[in-house]
């Protein structure tokens, strides 16, 4: 929503204007009004305007001065113009100074409001698409992060000040009831390694988290002055809670280290005004030293919706996995999820998943068990639903599961080889188990699991080992500088880069091109 700005020396057009448009069907918020220009200038360096509607001829400063003073001030304001007076040198005049709209008195209130309303939409593509850009920019630039960095370590301790605070909320966009909850990653994994390998595990679990996050726009990631990685997750009606995705997160870890993280997750607040509350509940919940083997620690009155909710499906999932041959059984199972669906009141998006979840597990273990192979299925599936409500996602993966049962066509494997050469065809590119999921339409920790038993290895891994290959045929037959090289295998961070290479090959880029070399 905007705010607008009405400038009339006439009280009787200034109030009839501002009670006869439909403000807050055409996206206004808030009516400004002043009889003068120079009472408007007062009001505009007080008050954020996002759009002006002015009388050219009014005493004193003139409406086409006003716009002039404005101008200098490279405002941000978008101006509508009327005038009494069917004058071509004023509409011309008007015109160059790259105003937005020129009306003559009387103006008609339903072209005025579409012209407006024209307005805001363009500002809301705009804002859209800003935000789209800083999303693209915080993925590959460093100086950004590292300014995001220092403000959010800042916002976590209670140490923004109140202009910090607004450039913050002003170059994000983010709403200020936006509820988020702050998750740390206890860096229990660095212990008895050394300091390239912390570096390098650290960077990994970093961009883990910068692919399935930031670059989604669902949370941020950052490095804490301890050197724990502290996440920023952002709760919205459409999306999974946040529970449901740091325990993704901390599947994926399993998967990729072989080890059990320790997470504690903050209570959940609304507004980064309030995030060092989420941190400081965080932050007790690691001094208490809670008793247990438990790796996710959260406040005892957190909402466990989910948590139940993903005990049923597992539990199903795993019935109708185990009774491929027992349709009835299967069926049964596949009714009990589709209720509890229901009764949780899920968000279509995620039921859509859950779905193909369910259709991928019982279809791999069907192949395994059965020898029977399929080809073109799921690929049917997950057209099918891609843009399916819920009861039509329901009977679209009922029919799947009937169609596989009866088949007896071949490919057991299907989705892992597409997802290898995704992996091969974008080796460039951004690449992490949360953006290959969403390419096959899978949850993140469900793939992840399913790549490491097709392929004996994690997802990120293979990535990585499939990078340094082409890093070190780079290297073999080319003269581009590392960082060019590094770049182009989809390292932006060439310190990263040299971390990870050094770590597969055991030398350096450098050292390694010049051993080569020689032979």
């Amino acid at each position: 929503m905007y705010n607008v700005l009405i400038v009339d020396d006439e009280k009787m057009i200034r109030d009839g204007i501002k009670a006869a448009m439909p403000w807050s069907n055409i996206n206004i918020s808030q009516v400004y009004t002043a009889v003068s220009a120079e009472k408007a200038l007062e009001v505009i360096r007080s008050e954020e305007i996002h759009i002006l509607l002015t009388d050219i001829n009014m005493p004193g400063l003139s409406g086409l001065e006003m716009i002039d003073e404005i101008k200098k001030t490279d405002s941000d304001i978008d101006i509508i113009v009327f005038t009494g007076y069917d004058n071509f040198e004023y509409a011309q005049q008007a015109l160059r100074m790259k105003v937005e709209d020129f009306f003559l008195k009387p103006v008609n209130e339903d072209t005025l409001a579409q012209s407006i309303f024209k307005l805001t939409k363009i500002r809301d593509n705009r804002l859209t698409e800003q935000k789209h850009q800083r999303l693209l920019r915080r993925k590959i630039g460093v100086e950004e992060q590292l300014k995001l960095e220092i403000t959010m370590g800042k916002l976590i301790h209670g140490f923004a000040s109140e202009r910090e605070y607004q450039s913050f909320m002003g170059e994000y966009q983010y709403p200020t009831d936006t509820s988020m909850q702050v998750v740390v990653l206890i860096p229990v994994l660095y212990t008895n390694i050394s300091d390239d390998d912390k570096s390098y595990r650290l960077l990994s679990i970093k961009n883990i988290c910068l692919g399935m996050f930031d670059s989604k726009g669902t949370g941020i990631t950052f490095i804490d002055k301890n050197d724990r990685i502290v996440l920023v997750l952002f709760q919205d009606k459409e999306s999974e809670e946040i529970l449901e995705k740091v325990e993704k997160l901390n599947s994926i870890l399993v998967d990729e280290y072989k080890f059990h993280p320790k997470i504690v997750m903050g209570s959940l607040v609304t507004g980064f005004r309030n995030l060092n509350t989420s941190y400081n509940d965080a932050m007790f919940l690691i001094e208490s030293k809670l008793p247990g083997e438990t790796r996710i620690l959260q406040e005892r009155n957190s909402v466990k919706r989910l948590d139940l909710f993903n005990r049923i499906l597992e539990e199903q999932k795993n019935t109708m996995v185990t009774n491929t041959a027992n349709i009835p059984i299967l069926m049964e199972a596949f009714d009990s999820f589709e209720e509890a669906c229901e009764a949780y009141n899920l968000a279509t998006g995620f039921v859509r998943k859950c779905c193909f979840e369910i259709a991928s597990a019982i279809y791999f273990g069907y192949a395994v068990d059965s020898g029977h192979k399929t080809e073109k299925l799921l690929e049917h599936l997950l057209l099918s639903i891609a843009d399916a409500d819920r009861d039509e996602a329901f009977s679209f993966t009922r029919t799947f599961i009937n169609d596989l049962i009866n088949s007896r066509e071949e490919s057991s494997h299907e989705l892992i080889e597409a997802a290898k050469q995704y992996i091969g065809s974008n080796l460039d590119k951004d690449l992490s188990v949360s953006i290959i999921a969403e390419e096959m339409f899978l949850s993140e920790n469900y793939f992840s699991r399913l790549f490491k038993k097709v392929c004996g290895t994690g997802c990120n891994k293979y990535i990585t080992e499939k990078r340094i290959e082409k890093a070190k045929a780079l290297l073999e037959t080319t003269n581009l500088q590392s960082g060019m090289i590094a770049a182009l295998v989809g390292y932006r961070d060439c310190n990263y880069f040299s971390l990870a290479f050094k770590k597969h090959t055991g030398e350096s880029p450098t050292s390694y091109r010049n051993g080569k070399r020689q032979i």
